[in-house]
C-alpha cells in the first residue's frame, strides 16, 4: 500500500479515506460521490461536472495517484471489501 503504515485491510470498510500529499489524513467519508461534492464546492459556478470529478476519484483509489480538486489534491484510499 502507498499510505505509510498503512494496510487496506485496515481501513474500515465503507469509509473512503481522503489523504493529504504528505499522507496524513485529511477527512473521511461515506461515498465518493459525498467526497467530490464537499471537496469541489464551486463546481456549479466553474462548470465543472460532479460525475467526472467522481469518476476520477474511483479510478485512482487505492493507487498511487493524486486527484486535484478545489480544496487541493489527495490520495485516496478504501478498505477492498468495501461493497460498492
Amino acid at each position: 500500500m502507498f499510505i505509510p503504515n498503512i494496510t487496506l485491510s485496515s481501513l474500515i470498510p465503507n469509509i473512503l479515506y481522503v489523504y493529504n500529499i504528505d499522507f496524513s489524513l485529511f477527512n473521511t467519508y461515506k461515498s465518493i460521490k459525498e467526497a467530490a461534492k464537499t471537496l469541489n464546492p464551486y463546481n456549479e459556478k466553474l462548470g465543472v461536472s460532479l460525475r467526472g470529478r467522481e469518476i476520477a476519484i474511483g479510478r485512482a483509489k487505492n493507487k498511487i495517484k493524486l486527484v486535484y480538486t478545489e480544496k487541493g489534491s489527495f490520495y485516496f484510499a478504501e478498505n477492498p471489501s468495501t461493497d460498492r
